[in-house]
């Protein structure tokens, strides 16, 4: 199996990787307790990672797949590590507790101060093989 070339995100994109995230932590534990329900989860996930790729894309870079977004890695510099106000703003991250709902806004602690950004994802679409991140490592 070939692994795929990796691009910069596009915002055109956003959704896609957005949905493409969505899928692949439908099963992840923080994913299930933050939106227990199943039908719930699936469709309000987007919802959760569009801020969090959007700051990527403004404050720092986004790589996904060629082709297609069936992952994504968000890479932020030290400069971009503070959620300001007006970065949060900007990102959209401001809106989750609303966009979320106050229950999930709640179990995800968004009620709490603190947000980390600069994580990997890859959707189990694909098959998994090991060394299928490598390529996100290496940009």
């Amino acid at each position: 199996m070939s692994l795929p070339d990796i691009v910069s995100l596009r915002e055109r994109d956003l959704p896609a990787a957005a949905a493409a995230l969505s899928r692949g932590f439908h099963d992840d534990p923080l994913q299930m307790y933050v939106f227990p329900d199943p039908v719930e989860r699936a469709a309000r996930s987007p919802a959760l990672f569009t801020p969090l790729l959007r700051y990527g894309l403004l404050f720092g870079e986004v790589l996904t797949t060629a082709g297609g977004p069936v992952g994504a890695a968000v890479w932020l510099g030290p400069a971009a590590w503070e959620v300001t106000p007006q970065r949060a703003k900007a990102a959209g991250l401001d809106e989750l507790p609303t966009v979320l709902g106050a229950a999930a806004a709640e179990r995800l602690g968004m009620s709490r101060p603190r947000i980390g950004m600069s994580w990997l994802w890859v959707s189990p679409l694909r098959p998994r093989a090991p060394g299928s991140a490598r390529p996100f490592y290496d940009q």
